[in-house]
């Protein structure tokens, strides 16, 4: 009767353990469902940006992901620019376009990173007289003020090198140059000389990046004039 007790204690111990062994994996998997998420990626949102004004602003988000896709908050993103000449881009992902050009925004964090391409491509909008518009002057005399204009962006900035054309319009006057680009504040310097004609006012087109203006000029009869003919 002793052995048999002794064999049937042995037995018992050793479901136990099986027990114990089948007990265990569950146990180590629960810990794993409440363990922290392990970051596996990191996306940048959105996937580009382009601006066709210097000064406009582009925000940027970085999400890290776990290996199931989900979000993983609380995590500090590092932002930063191939060329913040192009592009500058905040703490935040918040990205200001400030010179023509092309520059890579990246995102990076828990050893992950990302990146996107920003292009910034100014447009013109306008053309803006800045001096020179309705003076007043002799016939086929140069006006005592030069011309100026600034062809400009969406944004009032004015583009360097944009291509431009002078004519006169109204009054048989000459302008001079005729042509060229804009300089590095995006403006264009003539001098007008009024024309032998009765027609007041006299007029001069200016045109750039598909936009144009009109200056204007009055012709004062009484000043001395010297003309092929009598106006």
């Amino acid at each position: 009767m002793i052995r048999r007790r002794s064999d049937s204690h042995q037995r018992t111990n050793w479901s136990r353990g099986l027990l114990l062994l089948a007990v265990l994996p569950l146990v180590a998997s629960c810990g794993d469902s409440t363990g922290a998420p392990v970051p596996s990626r990191l996306v940048i949102t959105p996937r580009t940006a382009s601006m066709d004004a210097l000064g406009l602003t582009q925000q940027f988000t970085a999400t890290v992901e776990d290996k199931k896709g989900k979000a993983i908050s609380g995590i500090a993103i590092i932002w930063s620019s191939t060329d913040r000449g192009v592009a500058s881009v905040s703490a935040s992902g918040l990205v200001t376009g400030l010179r023509k050009g092309t520059t890579t925004i990246k995102a990076t964090a828990e050893g992950l990173s990302d990146q996107v391409n920003v292009s910034v491509d100014p447009i013109p909008a306008q053309i803006e007289k800045v001096s020179g518009d309705d003076q007043t002057g002799a016939l086929n005399q140069t006006l005592p003020e030069t011309v100026e204009f600034e062809v400009q962006d969406s944004q009032g900035n004015g583009l360097i090198g944009i291509p431009v054309t002078l004519a006169v319009i109204a009054g048989e006057g000459t302008v001079s140059p005729t042509f060229g680009t804009t300089d590095a504040l995006g403006r264009f310097t003539a001098t007008w000389t009024l024309g032998c004609s009765g027609e007041n006012p006299q007029q001069l087109e200016v045109r750039g990046g598909g936009h144009l203006a009109v200056f204007g000029a009055t012709a004062d009869l009484e000043l001395p004039a010297i003309c092929g003919t009598d106006i």
